[in-house]
């Protein structure tokens, strides 16, 4: 099954980008995600776009090599919606979910909520500074922070449950990664990846506005 994903996704390459981009050139990057958007115009093919998402965007965006420093042009954009929407929508929530977006008991990963909002910056906490917190543990970079937590949870904790702020706008569910952020209006906003995060903060009000009426209707295990 390896094997036949990395064939695939040669072939996929070969047939998206131009020489230059599959032989791996550093130059030209915008002529090759110029090229790359006209393949996409000609493929109908699902699963081969879930295999471009796997291979291809998501790997060189979270890199930084398609996106950052080129703007997303009207096509990317929507290219980038559709990914995304494919995405996240493998994780859609059908039935309920936890109300707190945990991996193994851990919140946001194991990342101190508070930091973000103390030194800008998402930083890991640790196991001798927890705390629970509506059936999640929290850890912190110290017993301050643990503390102030305690004290105001909730001015802490990341908007809907700490699950993907974008997908939560379209009505969706996805997991976070921790260093895709932003606090918006004193409250924290994580997102799942690069690409998740560049759309969010297009209209980070509009999406919060979608966010904030989606998030309750949500189904959630606990609740009647």
């Amino acid at each position: 099954m390896e094997e036949e994903d990395v064939c695939k996704r040669k072939l996929l390459g070969s047939r998206l980008l131009p020489r230059s981009c599959t032989a791996g050139h550093s130059a030209g990057r915008r002529a090759c995600l110029d090229a790359f958007d006209r393949r996409l115009l000609v493929l109908g093919d699902v699963s081969a776009l879930r295999l471009v998402q796997k291979s291809f965007l998501f790997e060189l965006a979270t890199a930084g090599a398609v996106m950052i420093g080129f703007p997303l042009t009207p096509f990317r954009q929507i290219f980038a919606i559709c990914l995304l929407s494919l995405f996240v929508g493998t994780a859609l929530a059908d039935p309920p979910i936890e109300a707190v977006n945990k991996e193994h008991g851990l919140a946001i990963k194991g990342y101190d909520p508070v930091s973000y909002f103390t030194t800008g910056k998402p930083t890991l906490g640790l196991a001798q500074f927890s705390t629970t917190y509506k059936g999640a543990t929290y850890r912190f970079v110290s017993a301050e922070n643990r503390d102030r937590f305690i004290a105001a949870p909730e001015k802490f904790v990341p908007q809907y449950g700490g699950y993907c702020a974008y997908a939560i706008s379209l009505n969706k569910i996805a997991d976070i990664e921790p260093d895709k952020w932003a606090i918006v209006d004193n409250k924290l906003y994580l997102n799942n990846g690069f690409i998740a995060q560049t759309l969010w903060s297009f209209d980070k009000p509009g999406n919060i506005v979608k966010g904030d009426r989606n998030w309750p209707l949500v189904p959630k295990l606990g609740n009647p």
